[in-house]
């Protein structure tokens, strides 16, 4: 008994061996999604709800079909010639990325119709406020009675015109009674949706000391991927418990250019203090792009 059925099982892994060879040696007409890929999309401009993937017709050898599906072989648009408020792009200008070395099969022509549907919007930013949230109202009575201050207050965002149109503020994500056991800690910001992002991801709450110090800093320099802005230092005013305002020096901060430029060429600056600092002034602001 049990011999018969240990050769029924080789003789079905056998036949299934032998099925794949032929499968993966035999010519197929199939159809194959690849990703699609927005290449040179202007810096001003999203597209939204463009198509993840689209479907071709192929034809080719099962094991070539097989290394393209292992590869993700993707579809490249160029998209440099997008304008906002455009609704489809022609299914032209593309190109095919990333098929297997050698394989021998032929990409026949995409199954979707002439063009892609889309929605293309302008990337816009605006500085809107940031709230606290709170688990329950115990968490919320606790915090305001402990005195903590956020900082920072105000961050940009950046996204579509539509999406951040109607967006006046954000919230952190909820302040548990646990996290007021601390002198100091940080939260998460929660954005409505992946269309909406920010430099700043998180804010600082640290409880504002009885007693405190003011101390200044001068001629800090200001990280921007941008080459060229003017001032390239700033000055640094801070206030916080008088023990942590001793122990700091100009590498315990980071100012940082925050989003794009404005129709003008200002760009919002932003100062990362570690904790226990409770407000900071920054003169100037903001910088120009030249």
């Amino acid at each position: 008994m049990g011999k018969n059925l240990g050769f029924k099982v080789f003789s079905v892994l056998l036949a299934l061996i032998l099925w794949l060879q032929v499968m993966l040696s035999a010519e197929h007409k199939t159809i194959m999604r690849f990703k699609v890929v927005m290449k040179d999309l202007p810096s001003k401009v999203v597209v939204r709800d463009a198509p993840k993937d689209i479907p071709f017709y192929i034809q080719g050898k099962g094991q070539d079909l097989l290394a393209a599906l292992i590869r993700g072989v993707r579809v490249e648009f160029d998209a440099s010639g997008i304008e906002v408020d455009q609704t489809y792009l022609p299914m032209e200008n593309y190109e095919i990325i990333g098929l297997p070395p050698n394989a021998e099969f032929k990409i026949l022509e995409p199954v979707t119709d002439a063009h892609l549907t889309l929605k293309a919007d302008s990337y816009n930013q605006k500085s809107v406020e940031v709230i606290a949230a709170f688990e329950n109202d115990q968490a919320r009575a606790e915090f305001y009675a402990r005195g903590y201050i956020m900082k920072p207050e105000r961050i940009t965002i950046n996204g579509a015109r539509n999406f951040i149109a109607n967006v006046s503020h954000l919230k952190t994500e909820p302040i548990k009674a646990n996290m007021l056991k601390q002198e100091s800690f940080e939260v998460k910001i929660s954005f409505p949706n992946k269309q909406i992002n920010s430099g700043t991801t998180m804010v600082g709450f640290t409880r504002k000391p009885i007693r405190s110090e003011t101390r200044i800093f001068t001629a800090l320099p200001v990280v921007s991927p941008l080459p060229d802005i003017s001032p390239r230092t700033v000055t640094l005013k801070v206030t916080g418990d008088p023990e942590l305002i001793k122990t700091l020096s100009p590498s315990s901060f980071t100012i940082s250019t925050q989003g794009d430029p404005d129709e003008n060429g200002w760009i919002n600056l932003e100062a990362k203090c570690p904790p226990g600092i409770t407000d900071y002034e920054l003169t100037p602001k903001r910088v120009l792009h030249n």
